[in-house]
Order: C-alpha cells, then structure tokens, then sequence
C-alpha cells in the first residue's frame, strides 16, 4: 500500500476529534470542575515522543503480528459504527472517547502493534481527561472527590502513575505487558464500574409535572417569580422554557427551578456539575424516591451548601410517562417531541434538621403537583432568555 495514502489516512483519523476541539474549549472555559484538564492534554506533547523514546530505549522494535490486519480491521468495523452513533445521538462525551479510540486504531494500522502499546499511556491520559468522565466515575463510585481542582489531581496522579508503571516495565523487562492481560483489566474494570452503576440506579417512577401557580391544601404559599442569572442563560439557553421561583408559607422557603427541555440535548446538565459550577459544595448526593399522589417520584436527593447554609435539593426528570433522578437514563430515554420537563426544588436544612426538610419538600410537591400528566400538559413558565 502506498505511503502516501496510508498517511492520509492516518491523518483522517484525527478528524473527530479535531470536530470537537471548539466543545472541548468551551467545557475548559466554563466549567471549573474541568477547566484544568487541557493541562492533562497538553502534557501528551510531552509524554508522546517520551513514550517512542522509551521503546527504542528498551529497543522493543515495531513488527507486524499473525492475523494483526484481522484484528485492526475487526476494530476499526466496531468504532465506526458506535462513532457515528454518538455522532446522530449529539452525545460529546462518547465522540470524543470513540474519536480517540480511533486515532489508537489507526496508530496501530499505520505503525504497528509495538509503537501502538507504546504509546497505550497517552491513550489512557487522554481518555481520563475527556469531558464530564471524572465526574461520573466519582458519582457512581462515591470516590469522595472534592473541590474544582479534586478531580484534576486524581486524574493527575493516576495518568503519570500509570505512565510511570508502563515506563519501568518496559525498560527492565525490555518489552510492553501482554495487550491481552491489559484488555482483561480493562473489561474487568468496566464490569465492576457496570455493577456499580446498576446498584446505583433505581427504577423508574411515576411522572410527575408540577404546576407553580396551584394553590390549595393545608399549607399556604406565596410565590414569586425570579430574574434569570446571566449564569441562567449560558446554561439553559437551549431550552424551550426556564423559570425559577421562591415560595414562602410562615415557617418555610422553597425554591423551584422548572425547566421544559427543548430539542437542544446538551442546555440540560447533571446537577451535581451544574452545583458545582456555580460554586456549590455538594456534600452528597443519591438515588430516592419522593411522594406523589400519583405513586412516588423517582429522582436524586442531593445535600449541598453555599455561603455558609446548609440545603436539600430534590431533582427529577419527568416525561408522561415516567420520572427518573438518573441524567445518564434520561439521556438514553428522551426523545424529541416528548413532554419532558426538570424540575430542581430546594429548603434551607435548618440545624442539621434533615427529617424537616423533607416533610416541606413533600409537602410543596403534594400542593404544586398536577393532578394529571400529560404530553398536551401546560406549564406556566415564562419562555426562556436567550
């Protein structure tokens, strides 16, 4: 095969995720939990040539292996057709990770299977560096990760520990790890990422719409509707309606951000990073069920505090159907044209007074709550500001 076309090939390979280098700029303009990671990307300018440096130390020549055309070519038929999937499903995070994995392949078809384990640590560094990756692992895994910059030094640790292992393995051993022992701790890994996030998750509940302008039960609240923050508007500018509001009765204080997701995917966020962003400290955050009186709403209870006060935050997402606290569930279930909404409602936790905080929780979605959900449902939401 000509030189010249196995170079242009290669170079195609960088296109995906060339494409998303502009989201990549943004994730690391706006977001403070990820702002650090283009240090981790820029570090591969460094630990690329350090990684061909180190084989041809250890004097681990490239050769070609039995069946290796076979192997790339059953690889590369398995990342196209998940790349162009990600690519309809407008899902960033997967582009990126399968964009990646595209690139390896084609390191390997370029330049064979020694400088591809080679460079098998700058693979590694770019994958734990892509967007919003750091934030689902400490999730699921309840890693106890804190701070902006928590996620970036764990990420840190771990790529130059790793480099560091594969370096010294090769240079005393005077060749790389079996790639079959790697792919099996790999896969290993990943189920028990996979067990953890099936514990993690609970089933569906019922769905259920609220409606800010209800008034009636025991309790009496006044409302009030609140300007969006400019903060507001970059993370919700998506969306086809946004409205935050604070409800008063005379003992408690609620706050309610609705949210009618639009055909833009990407203007709804995790919460957790949506807090944190916003210079939150989310101190815990779980699966639950929250009352209904149309059967219990499935969402995320998080505990989170700002300028010193203490608040328990109820989130879910609600079709006509049914309603979920998993965003990563809401992101395979959603479709467009379907009636979702979010809603976030949040009270202050007065004196470590946890149980209360519920029962006025509760309480707000029992009077506010929609006696029925439908798709044809309205909701008394001002559109959103652009």
């Amino acid at each position: 095969m000509k030189a010249w076309f196995k170079n242009f090939v290669f170079l195609a390979a960088f296109l995906p995720l060339a494409y998303k280098m502009p989201y990549l700029r943004t994730v690391w303009a706006s977001s403070p939990v990820e702002r650090w990671d283009k240090f981790l990307w820029l570090s591969l300018l460094l630990l690329i040539p350090l990684c061909e440096w180190i084989r041809r130390r250890a004097n681990i020549r490239s050769r070609h292996f039995p069946r290796e055309k076979l192997w790339t070519a059953l690889a590369l038929c398995g990342v196209l057709p998940m790349l162009a999937f990600a690519y309809v499903k407008q899902i960033n995070a997967a582009v990126i990770l399968l964009g990646i994995s595209l690139i390896a392949v084609a390191v390997q078809w370029r330049f064979g299977r020694r400088v591809f384990v080679g460079q098998i640590p700058c693979f590694f560094i770019a994958v734990i560096a892509s967007p919003s990756l750091s934030y689902w692992l400490n999730y699921y895994l309840n890693a106890g990760l804190e701070g902006t910059r928590g996620y970036f030094y764990a990420k840190l640790a771990l790529g130059l520990a790793f480099f560091a292992g594969w370096s010294i393995y090769a240079l005393y051993q005077k060749r790389y790890p079996r790639l079959l022992s790697v792919l099996f701790a790999a896969l290993l890994l990943a189920s028990v990422f996979v067990n953890k996030v099936n514990a993690h998750r609970l089933p569906s509940g019922a769905p259920s719409y609220l409606d800010p302008a209800k008034y009636e039960g025991e309790n009496r609240w006044l409302g009030k509707e609140l300007s969006l923050s400019a903060v507001d508007r970059r993370f919700f500018s998506g969306c086809e309606r946004v409205s935050r509001r604070v409800y008063y009765n005379d003992y408690d204080q609620v706050g309610v951000l609705g949210i009618v997701v639009g055909a833009d995917i990407h203007a709804v966020h995790p919460v957790g990073i949506c807090l944190e962003s916003a210079g939150w400290d989310v101190s815990s955050q779980r699966q639950a069920y929250f009352p209904s009186a149309h059967g219990e709403i499935q969402g995320a209870q998080i505990q989170a505090s700002k300028d010193g006060k203490e608040y328990l935050i109820w989130t879910w997402f609600s079709s006509d159907k049914l309603s979920t606290g998993d965003f990563a569930l809401f992101r395979f279930l959603r479709k467009r044209g379907e009636g979702w909404r979010h809603y976030q409602i949040m009270t202050p936790v007065t004196k470590g007074d946890l149980a209360h905080a519920r029962d006025v929780l509760s309480s707000f979605i029992l009077t506010f709550e929609q006696a029925r959900v439908s798709s044809a449902s309205k909701l008394d939401l001002p559109a959103a500001t652009r």
